[in-house]
Order: structure tokens, then sequence, then C-alpha cells
């Protein structure tokens, strides 16, 4: 079992909590931003969408890319964290 003294004497706790909180900051964008515009979305008639569609869908893409590569990083960087964490 990993003690307290463990963790810090390695650079792992705080490695783990930076990512954990890219993840958080993740989980945040998409319901500020991502969700929301879902919402108007799902109220639209694919028949007919409105004339500003890009408009309304350019915050949605570039919130998505953001959140995409900060996932992929921390996501990557959190394995890299624990991997390298030993008991000694």
């Amino acid at each position: 079992m990993p003690t307290w003294a463990a963790f810090r004497r390695t650079a792992f706790l705080p490695k783990l909590i930076r990512y954990s909180v890219a993840m958080m900051c993740i989980l945040a964008m998409t319901r500020a931003v991502n969700i929301p515009i879902n919402r108007r979305l799902m109220t639209w008639n694919a028949a007919v969408p409105p004339s500003d569609l890009s408009t309304v869908w350019a915050p949605w893409e570039r919130i998505h890319s953001i959140r995409t590569v900060l996932a992929i990083v921390a996501f990557a960087a959190e394995v890299i964290a624990l991997s390298m964490y030993r008991i000694s």
C-alpha cells in the first residue's frame, strides 16, 4: 500500500492533479459550449437548416477541436505519470 510519503517523494501526485484538472476543463467546456449548441441543433428541421448555420456551428467546431487535443494530451500524460510511478 503506497504511503503519503511515497506520493510526496515522487512527482506523481502533483502531475496527476494537473492532468485531472485538465480533464475537468474538458468537461466544463463541453457543458458550457457544446451541450447548449447541441440542444439548439436538435430543434432544427434537418431538411431546412437555418441560414446562419455556419455562424452557430463555428464555436462548436472550435471548442470541439480544443477539447479533443486537450483530452488526448491529458490522457497520454496521465498514462505516462501512472506508468512512471513506482512504490519504493
